[in-house]
């Protein structure tokens, strides 16, 4: 009996009840270490006193309340990922010039929407504001869904290419994601930066995509060339709108496997990562249940909050390389951050005790950055 109940599971189809899309943007602004747009809102982000005083005031147990919150509070808080980059301290306890040192943001929270009979069941946008830059985040989940592989991956696509997204103060009009993201950043950069020139980071947006609740899902099947899960996995990191055409002998899941440091020897477990994104499928969480939900949840955050950081220091070395390439001469004040951005990301990438360790982030840098 045990063995056809078995069968007849390994042969069932799985069914996706829930996923958490989230996109990520970032914009380098030197301009703010080098004091170019002394009157711009946020212009105190590249200012070492006014940071330090600043971050301290929103840090208090009682924070002051207005538009500036520490990232690691919820939504999405990912105090995981940045309690290991500061070295196992509690984020609570980070004061001003810790977070000075290691390049952290204060967080915005943009915008959030329930809407009624969506492609999807909420969207939150953050916006992240470093002494260097800027980050932007759209997260979009999708519950409830109860929708075979292909079905939730063309609920997906559709969101990620169709004109299907709102604005709270703008309800009529509807956006790509693209478009929508892009605006939203031009918005910020004229209400925070007036003044200062951004620059874009490259691959963008990126994503980060986890399956959180499954039905019908064998813990121990692995992922199998050329089969469904694979070419979910597959769409669902390139975004090609034509995904079901793609022959997939040309993207073996080999070369798109990142192996987890803290494996537990599942063949089944897939981080599935491309150059524009990254899809973690771990079907012994989903056989969990609740609990599992919980997990998964908690490490797409940890990871969220990994990329963003991590990114937004390889996009400002990225620019300061390639301006020096140029003969452009640098500041004193950008030379110094970035040398700092260069060790944090060394120390990522190297996998050190002393910060997060996660071989996802390690690949994105090695993406980002291949001369090291």
């Amino acid at each position: 009996m045990i063995r056809i109940m078995a069968f007849e599971r390994n042969n069932a189809m799985p069914k996706l009840n829930n996923i958490r899309l989230s996109f990520v943007w970032v914009d380098t602004i030197p301009g703010l270490l080098d004091g170019a747009a002394p009157a711009a809102e946020l212009a105190w982000l590249g200012r070492r006193g006014d940071f330090v005083y600043e971050f301290d005031r929103r840090q208090q147990p009682y924070p002051i309340g207005d538009a500036l919150d520490m990232p690691w509070r919820p939504p999405d808080s990912g105090r995981g990922f940045w309690r290991h980059y500061f070295e196992d301290k509690r984020p609570a306890a980070v004061n001003g010039n810790q977070a000075w040192k290691n390049l952290a943001p204060l967080r915005e929270d943009v915008s959030r929407s329930s809407p009624d009979g969506e492609a999807f069941t909420e969207m939150r946008v953050s916006a992240l504001y470093f002494p260097h830059g800027m980050a932007l985040v759209l997260t979009l989940n999708l519950r409830d869904l109860a929708l075979d592989l292909m079905a939730a991956t063309k609920r997906a696509m559709t969101l990620r290419h169709d004109q299907v997204l709102t604005l709270a103060d703008e309800p009529g009009k509807r956006y790509s994601l693209d478009v929508l993201g892009n605006t939203i950043r031009d918005r910020l950069r004229g209400t925070h930066f007036a003044g200062l020139a951004s620059h874009a980071g490259r691959d963008q947006p990126f994503s980060v995509v986890t399956v959180l609740e499954a039905a019908d899902v064998d813990p121990l099947a692995a992922v199998v060339d050329g089969d469904e899960t694979h070419r979910a996995l597959e769409a669902m990191t390139g975004w090609n709108p034509h995904f079901e055409a793609v022959d997939l002998a040309n993207a073996p899941i080999a070369k798109a496997r990142v192996e987890r440091r803290t494996s537990k020897g599942l063949d089944s477990d897939l981080f599935y990562a491309r150059k524009s994104g990254v899809a973690i499928w771990l079907p012994r969480e989903l056989d969990r249940g609740p609990k599992g939900r919980t997990a998964l949840s908690c490490f797409h955050n940890n990871l969220l909050h990994g990329t963003v950081q991590t990114r937004s220091l390889a996009e400002f070395v990225h620019w300061t390389r390639r301006e020096a390439a140029k003969g452009v001469a640098l500041s004193n004040a950008v030379t110094k951050r970035v040398q700092r951005a260069e060790t944090l990301i060394a120390m990522i990438k190297a996998g050190k005790y002393v910060t997060y360790r996660s071989r996802c982030l390690a690949l994105q840098i090695a993406q980002a950055l291949p001369d090291g």
